[in-house]
């Protein structure tokens, strides 16, 4: 299928370069042009955003997908009591609905495709069993689903054995907190994924004290540690430590101010870490990472930071996928990566700065383009040029 794009702005390669006016041509699933102007090469389809923005899909780099399926549940308690693992509230519902979980990861994956994010990286509790029903659940999804796969055996039984099930199947294992492992059997963690070729993520400095339990202390040498997750308790030198050793960061900014504290944006910034967004908990944040990017705009100018609205941008496309060990950015000879953005609320013909539109404006409601690794997941027949 050949595909033309009318493009009144486009977000161009991986530092997100505002490009005006362009025609994207696809054909087969791949970019084999960007052309100045409006072109009317003949294709089959020729999408009109001249008075749309064109960019790169989201990556949620950190959810815990399952949570959706009991919104608000417990929304007063403390974080310990809804999220501690295995006393915590969502743990107790997880297991009474255990048979519907792969309902509820596939209902969160909708909300996901309906807001244009292509990657998702889900914590996905219940060791193997839960893992299967992750991609049960993903299975219509049409992105990239990863899952985290955390284990069970984690204080005793067999852990060995379940992580290389687990890496069988998954490329990455989730770690809730370093503090539920021995030493020695975090250890074994990083021998098995080294030996296999997985990655580690892992929770950390989530609350002031899991940090002044030394959660940091227990993964910062980890070999295979490739996600640290909030990390809001982390100074500058310890994010430029996980930096240097390959780490990047997830921030989960709304989550983090319901639960804790937001983010400091000037330590993460200033360490050089490479940082991805997630939304964190379905079940107490809704899964919506536009909305994740505003919060990060507005938490920079109160506190006092100078933030580029198109690093925020990568930070929801090109450097959470990169973290993740993928290129999600849009330039000629690549796969066709592509969201379309127009509406009342996201008009070319009112905007005077587009990246601050983007993060403070842009939503599902304004998608009307989602084409990923080449196949067209939605078009909205009302941009179809005649």
């Amino acid at each position: 299928m050949r595909i033309l794009i009318w493009a009144g702005s486009l977000l161009y390669g991986p530092d997100m370069e505002i490009l005006r006016s362009r025609t994207i041509y696809i054909e087969d699933g791949m970019i084999s042009g960007i052309y100045s102007g409006f072109s009317n090469t003949t294709a089959d389809i020729v999408i009109d955003l001249r008075q749309g923005v064109v960019m790169p899909p989201l990556a949620n780099l950190h959810v815990h997908s399952a949570d959706i399926g009991f919104m608000e549940l417990g929304s007063d308690l403390d974080i310990d009591s809804i999220v501690g693992e295995p006393y915590g509230a969502k743990y107790i519902f997880l297991k009474e609905k255990e048979h519907e979980i792969p309902r509820y990861v596939e209902l969160f994956l909708e909300t996901q495709r309906a807001a244009g994010v292509a990657y998702v990286g889900d914590f996905r509790e219940g060791g193997l069993r839960g893992l299967l029903y992750g991609i049960e659940g993903s299975r219509g999804y049409g992105g990239i689903y990863i899952p985290m796969a955390m284990p069970l055996n984690v204080e005793t039984g067999d852990l060995e054995g379940e992580l290389v099930e687990i890496l069988r199947m998954a490329r990455w294992i989730g770690v809730s907190s370093p503090h539920y492992y021995a030493w020695e059997r975090l250890r074994l963690v990083d021998r098995v994924a080294r030996d296999l070729g997985g990655y580690i993520a892992s929770h950390v400095a989530e609350t002031i004290e899991t940090r002044e339990e030394g959660d940091y202390e227990m993964i910062r040498d980890l070999d295979r540690l490739r996600l640290v997750v909030h990390g809001i308790y982390l100074t500058r030198e310890e994010l430029e430590e996980l930096s240097s050793r390959g780490a990047g960061l997830a921030i989960c900014p709304r989550s983090n101010m319901w639960f804790t504290k937001p983010p400091d944006l000037g330590s993460i910034l200033d360490s050089g870490i490479m940082v991805g967004i997630g939304s964190d908990n379905g079940g107490w944040v809704k899964p919506d990472l536009w909305r994740d990017m505003e919060t990060i705009a507005l938490l920079a100018r109160l506190q006092g930071v100078d933030l580029d609205p198109r690093r925020v941008i990568k930070m929801a496309t090109s450097e959470g996928a990169e973290i993740l060990g993928f290129r999600n950015y849009i330039e000629e000879g690549m796969q066709a990566n592509i969201v379309g953005l127009k509406s009342q609320w996201l008009d070319l013909g009112s905007i005077a700065n587009i990246e601050y539109a983007i993060i403070k404006r842009g939503g599902p409601e304004s998608i009307r383009l989602f084409i990923f690794q080449g196949k067209l997941l939605s078009l909205d027949k009302v941009i179809i040029y005649r």
